[in-house]
């Protein structure tokens, strides 16, 4: 098997009060975002930043918390791996590597979403745009979110051997701070509705518990960590249960289950018109 690897950005610019995202007409015919290969020694950024100037002669400024991977098989026999990061162009003057690019444009998202050509690079530019309804806080060991699109407030935590993301309150995002102590960070963390956990400790094997099924809607920004098997459904469920330290969990999950056992009984799938 051959393993490749491409980076690359989604580069835009603001004008007129606009976000316009760069495009490529590709010689090849296809329309794309910008990326290339990895040369040696180089990082991530750095391939991404030599390919925006090589094929475009623009300078960016990279947006700290993107980084989108996709994978996929160009050929028989070889598995690629592409990192996309989101950054902002320094100028719109744009000088097109002609052996590479036939001509670039600069489109508003729907345009730009459409002019794209594989459903990979649509979906990038997606949770990119995304992206920008988002409001973090970081700190050693965490990090926080504010969605201003749903009004959802959600944090991960992360060390060596686990993994966890929470729904917080307000007042807890509103608390965070990046001076905080470990153990003040972990004890108002906590306090939230525990979302997924990934647990790799070397204790035993590795383990994934989905605590809420939706996680990744509400956590779209964060790059979840998966070692383990996941634990079957009705095992979580007992477990929220038991423990009282999932106490937040215990009503979101019995109401799931419900749902779950009318869908399989076959009840609740069609209306019952008659008048009470």
């Amino acid at each position: 098997m051959i393993y490749e690897k491409s980076c690359g950005a989604v580069v835009f610019t603001e004008k007129d009060g606009r976000r316009l995202y760069l495009i490529e007409l590709m010689q090849k015919g296809h329309r794309s975002i910008c990326k290339g290969h990895v040369e040696e020694d180089e990082s991530e950024r750095q391939t991404a930043e030599r390919e925006i100037r090589e094929e475009t002669g623009l300078e960016v400024l990279f947006i700290d918390g993107f980084r989108e991977t996709i994978e996929y098989s160009p050929y028989d026999g070889c598995m690629k791996t592409v990192v996309f990061f989101l950054a902002e162009a320094l100028s719109t003057d744009v000088t097109v590597q002609e052996e590479e690019v036939r001509e670039v444009s600069w489109l508003p998202f729907e345009e730009a979403l459409a002019a794209l050509t594989f459903e990979s690079d649509k979906e990038t530019l997606r949770k990119a745009d995304r992206f920008f309804d988002f409001r973090f806080k970081t700190g050693d060991g965490w990090k926080a979110c504010f969605d201003e699109k749903t009004g959802t407030y959600t944090a991960e935590r992360s060390g060596i051997g686990y993994y966890q993301l929470y729904e917080i309150p307000k007042e807890t995002f509103d608390l965070l701070d990046d001076g905080m102590s470990d153990r003040d960070t972990y004890k108002v963390i906590c306090e939230g509705r525990r979302l997924y956990m990934d647990v790799n400790d070397r204790c035993g094997p590795p383990y994934t518990i989905v605590f809420d099924e939706d996680y990744e809607k509400l956590c779209p920004w964060a790059e979840v960590m998966q070692s383990g098997r996941i634990w079957p459904v009705e095992f979580t469920d007992a477990v929220v249960e038991v423990l009282e330290s999932e106490k937040n969990n215990r009503e979101q999950r019995r109401k799931k289950r419900e749902e779950r056992e009318s869908a399989e009984n076959g009840t609740g799938a069609e209306c019952d018109d008659t008048e009470h």
